[in-house]
């Protein structure tokens, strides 16, 4: 087939993100990451009630998912569906590791003079990334109350799950683009009903549903879809050339606006994560 024959089949949407997963820096993504951080910083302050810091965090995971997708799509394209595992779980430490450590022992010596009393639970949590399930569990278990301010560190908890888990199911189960799609729609289907089950048939807390990496990774799913469908074949490209569109663009907003308006508890601990996803996913 020649070049020209093959370019009449690519869709004619040309934008910031290339279809083609790859490696390369995307600045327009880094945009969404700052939004997404100064969401949450905003709510912190003081305007939680105003500005949603949840949605900031949902925002980060669709990103991180993306990026991360694109990267490891990118390394199976070049080697026949094969992923360097032992490579990118080295990255991945030495990326987080050194700064965590420097946080958590600069946190811990700035609160020191105060009498803030720090006990191996609370080190072990943070540092091998289980705070986010330390503080549903820990009455469970009789583990004492968290004192110290290391909650926020539950978001990076579930990132590092994903980091862990996702890269080794695409090596195993994802070495094809069908396999892929596949892989990552059973995850957002099962996350999903899993989320509804914990909150209707085991009326697991609130704490759970925000937290816990199970009932959030499909915000991370999310992004990774959409990296795998933009890898697809030509056909999978134009229809999601199909999507792009300032109606798009405003029926996305509306939809993630409304899950923030509706305040019944059940839509917000169940359908908002997947409503949210899927908004994200039209608007990226």
């Amino acid at each position: 087939m020649s070049d020209t024959q093959s370019s009449r089949q690519e869709p004619s949407f040309t934008g910031a993100i290339p279809f083609k997963a790859d490696g390369a820096y995307m600045p327009g993504l880094d945009g969404l990451r700052a939004i997404s951080i100064l969401i949450v910083v905003i709510a912190h302050v003081g305007f939680e009630n105003l500005i949603p810091g949840g949605l900031g965090v949902t925002v980060f995971f669709f990103v991180s998912g993306f990026l991360i997708t694109r990267i490891l799509v990118a390394e199976q394209n070049q080697h026949a569906g094969a992923i360097d595992l032992p490579g990118f779980y080295l990255r991945r430490f030495l990326r987080l590791a050194p700064a965590l450590l420097v946080f958590l022992l600069g946190s811990w010596l700035m609160l020191l003079p105060f009498g803030v009393k720090v006990d191996a639970g609370h080190v072990a949590a943070a540092l091998f990334y289980f705070i986010n399930y330390y503080d549903v569990v820990r009455e469970w278990f009789g583990w004492s109350e968290r004192t110290i301010p290391w909650g926020h560190l539950w978001s990076l908890a579930v990132e590092e799950h994903f980091y862990l888990l996702f890269p080794a199911a695409l090596a195993l189960f994802g070495k094809t683009h069908q396999a892929r799609v596949r892989l990552v729609i059973i995850s957002i289907v099962v996350c999903a009903l899993w989320r509804a089950y914990a909150v209707l048939g085991l009326g697991l807390p609130h704490e759970h549903t925000y937290y816990t990496t199970d009932s959030r990774l499909e915000n991370i799913a999310w992004g990774c879809l959409l990296a795998i469908l933009l890898d697809g074949a030509p056909r999978t490209r134009a229809r999601l050339a199909w999507l792009v569109g300032w109606h798009w663009v405003v029926l996305a907003l509306g939809a993630i606006l409304a899950t923030l308006v509706y305040r019944d508890e059940v839509f917000r601990e169940t359908l908002r994560y997947s409503i949210q996803g899927a908004a994200l996913f039209l608007l990226v």
